[in-house]
């Protein structure tokens, strides 16, 4: 692994409860950073994850590798701490983070390198030679008065940057674009290890926080003091079912005919890339049936770079609005080529172009409410 193809993960919060961890295994995401704690504050009082037991519990569950982490306040450090200590616990095999930035609203919060510096002597003596990250971007570390080095606080920094802010996307996606921009010694005169490369990086159905580590998979679980899995992760291995189906007879086209279905006749046929996709949804939901048509969509002409996503029956056959929404956010999501070009789905599409929503549809016909339609980019 390296900065070219780094190793890519999440950090979350209470913000993001409720996230599929496991799906987030699934797009190929590797570790995974949950906010513990913040405060306490000048009165005593503290901010808790009430998800952090859950999160990593899950992000353990789906086999990525944990990490927990603090935001640290203008408050003594030695009971922020005790606060996060507590909650994390025993802090063997996870990522130990400290996060170090401006606190919005109420700038009397914000730290001071002082006490970044009291916080990470507190913790190591605390937790010993176990490694500390900490994560913070140039904006605030330059800012009056300048921080200078962290190198003498024998830490690994995590840089939080994010070059096409506020573009949302894939995360492999937002990073090979954007990775021209980031690493470097951008802070602290030491190059971080990890990058927080977008806030808008959609996972698993949510935009969150994504990151990169720009070593090896070794030196990634030796900053947890974890042991490599038997099995590094995979993205999902495709399914073997076939891509047209048992029997399929193709019809002609009847270029005159009033019923659309005549006009446009099924068919089974994608680039690779495109059919490389369909075996990535049959291996998560084989239940779907998958097809594009003669001229798809009409007009376009895109049948080996379009597909629409249906019910067991096949064309026609609705899938259903639960099954529907699975389906889509999973091929939304997936960080894999192809890249989505326009996709449609319940009365709204999304295009590379606008790279939003807007709304879609003037009939049943075109609402799109019984399938989801895929068009990618052109290989």
């Amino acid at each position: 692994m390296s900065q070219d193809q780094p190793i890519y993960g999440v950090d979350i919060s209470d913000y993001q409860r409720g996230i599929d961890l496991a799906q987030v295994a699934r797009e190929g995401y590797e570790f995974c950073v949950v906010k513990a704690t913040e405060g306490p504050y000048g009165d005593g009082t503290s901010t808790p994850n009430p998800s952090y037991g859950t999160q990593i519990h899950a992000a353990a569950s789906a086999g990525l590798l944990t990490g927990a982490y603090h935001w640290l306040v203008e408050t003594p450090a030695e009971a922020q701490v005790d606060l996060f200590l507590e909650a994390v616990g025993d802090v063997s095999g996870k990522l130990i983070m400290v996060d170090y930035e401006a606190y919005p609203h109420f700038p009397s919060l914000s730290p001071t390198m002082a006490t970044l510096r009291a916080f990470v002597t507190e913790l190591r003596s605390r937790i010993g030679d176990h490694p500390i990250l900490v994560y913070a971007g140039q904006g605030y570390w330059t800012s009056p008065p300048p921080n200078g080095s962290i190198q003498d606080l024998g830490v690994t920094t995590w840089d939080a940057y994010y070059p096409l802010h506020p573009q949302p996307g894939l995360g492999s996606v937002l990073y090979q674009q954007g990775k021209r921009f980031g690493w470097g010694e951008r802070w602290g005169n030491q190059e971080p290890k990890f990058w927080q490369f977008s806030s808008h990086g959609r996972v698993a159905g949510m935009e969150i926080d994504v990151d990169a580590f720009s070593g090896t998979r070794e030196e990634l679980y030796a900053l947890a003091r974890a042991d490599l899995p038997d099995v590094v992760p995979q993205v999902e291995v495709p399914a073997a079912k076939p891509l047209v189906p048992p029997g399929f007879v193709p019809l002609r086209v009847q270029p005159n005919s009033p019923i659309y279905q005549d006009r446009h006749p099924t068919r089974y046929q994608w680039r690779e890339d495109v059919a490389d996709q369909i075996r990535r949804i049959y291996a998560k939901f084989p239940n779907v049936q998958i097809n594009t048509y003669v001229d798809h969509p009409e007009g376009f002409r895109r049948d080996e770079d379009s597909f629409d996503i249906w019910g067991p029956g096949g064309r026609n056959d609705p899938i259903g609005f639960d099954l529907g929404q699975r389906v889509f956010d999973f091929v939304f999501t997936d960080p894999n080529p192809p890249l989505i070009d326009w996709c449609i789905w319940r009365r709204a599409i999304w295009s590379i172009r606008t790279k939003h929503f807007e709304p879609f549809g003037n009939d049943p016909f075109t609402f799109h409410d019984d399938h989801c339609h895929f068009t990618f980019v052109r290989g």
